[in-house]
């Protein structure tokens, strides 16, 4: 009797911490079930990060030009915006003299026009890098605005050799499509074709800048640029 007593006891104390051990569990399921619930709900709280990438459209009639085309700004009409710090007509001659060889594209890094124009400048007349976005050459240059400054190449003024259908910015691309002129008289004369497009702020990392024919539907120019933080050090341009 003693002996089956014993047992008896023994096999109570077994169910015993067995059901101590199956509670424990449960207690841990419960637990963990409820965290997964919590990271659904957080996860569904936050916005999509595709978001964050979408394809946005700059307006023609912010782009500032050396163009004839109808709808931009010509460079001419933006004294007034630069507090009549520079003639036009000086810095039209200063790019007018430079060789400009076939298209370009890159992006300045200004927070006005009066600066993107003269880091233009920098760039077309003198060796600087321009796989990072080149600010105007002064101490201290205030910084956070891009633009993409574009060069399609020099032709007659009338009819407009080229001209811009739109320009496009994501997260990771920046793209200018254009059309070529067709076959019709033109004036004698050879005009190079600038343009500045304010971009705004950019999100940091790598950016793909395309020209692209859209007659052709190839893209004609492509260079890659690496926007850094505005706090970061990115060494000598």
């Amino acid at each position: 009797m003693t002996n089956l007593f014993a047992i008896g006891q023994q096999c109570g104390g077994n169910v015993g911490r067995a059901a101590l051990i199956l509670k424990s569990d449960m207690n841990r399921l419960s637990f963990v079930f409820g965290f997964v619930v919590l990271l659904s709900a957080t996860a569904a709280a936050e916005p999509p990060i595709a978001s964050t990438m979408e394809t946005r459209s700059i307006p023609l009639s912010e782009i500032v030009t050396t163009s004839p085309q109808k709808g931009l700004r010509h460079i001419r009409d933006t004294r007034f915006e630069t507090n009549n710090k520079w003639d036009p007509e000086v810095f039209l001659q200063q790019i007018h003299n430079v060789s400009n060889g076939g298209s370009n594209a890159f992006i300045v890094d200004a927070t006005n026009l009066y600066d993107a124009l003269w880091a233009s400048l920098d760039v077309l007349t003198g060796p600087r890098r321009v796989d990072a976005p080149v600010p105007v050459n002064r101490s201290k240059p205030e910084r956070g605005n891009f633009w993409l400054v574009a060069y399609l190449g020099s032709g007659p003024s009338n009819p407009s050799w080229w001209t811009i259908s739109g320009v496009t910015v994501d997260k990771s691309k920046v793209v200018l499509s254009y059309q070529e002129s067709k076959p019709s008289p033109a004036t004698a004369d050879v005009r190079h074709y600038y343009y500045w497009v304010p971009l705004g702020k950019l999100e940091p990392g790598p950016y793909e800048i395309q020209l692209l024919d859209v007659d052709k539907g190839v893209v004609t120019l492509m260079r890659r640029v690496d926007v850094k933080p505005i706090n970061a050090r990115g060494g000598s341009r």
